[in-house]
């Protein structure tokens, strides 16, 4: 690993790669592909800094067939051909959907960005609170409670 920051120039770009992977995918084989990445980031004479697993989302538009996606950032700062050699792998990779790499920062010292801790772990989704009641009608359910307070106010207002 020593042998691989060595070789880093003093001064690279900052990148940031954001790829969309099939929705059927477990976390076993999320982290394979993560691994892979940054495995390919070190080999090509780069550093990671930062990988987030932002979890299974829903695409704007259906793509490949897939209307849902497991959403990985890849944050990382090497020469350019990095990045080319990176963009080249995604668009090999059939698991992968959708890829985007931008250019954050030109001309950055390697040795002063700061190595974060990785987040691995998609992040939990809430449960709706009317879906832990059990009212799954078409529009949110609770309205039998509705109901039965509006017909009590105007028993009231009657009598």
């Amino acid at each position: 690993m020593a042998e691989a920051q060595a070789n880093i120039p003093p001064y690279v770009r900052q990148y940031e790669t954001i790829y969309v992977l099939k929705p059927e995918f477990e976390d076993p084989q999320v982290l394979e592909v993560v691994e892979k990445m940054r495995a390919l980031v070190a080999r090509e004479g780069g550093k990671t800094i930062k990988i987030s697993n932002w979890g299974k989302k829903k695409l704007a538009y259906e793509v490949k067939g897939n209307q849902k996606g497991i959403y990985v950032h890849h944050l990382y700062v090497g020469p350019s051909k990095v990045a080319a050699e990176y963009e080249r792998n995604l668009r090999i990779m059939d698991p992968v959907v959708l890829h985007q790499t931008v250019v954050l920062e030109k001309n950055v010292l390697a040795d002063k960005v700061p190595v974060q801790e990785d987040s691995l772990v998609p992040p939990v989704k809430e449960v709706r609170r009317d879906r832990e009641r059990g009212d799954d009608d078409e529009f949110g359910g609770g309205f039998e409670e509705r109901r039965d307070f509006f017909s009590n106010e105007d028993a009231a207002e009657d009598a």
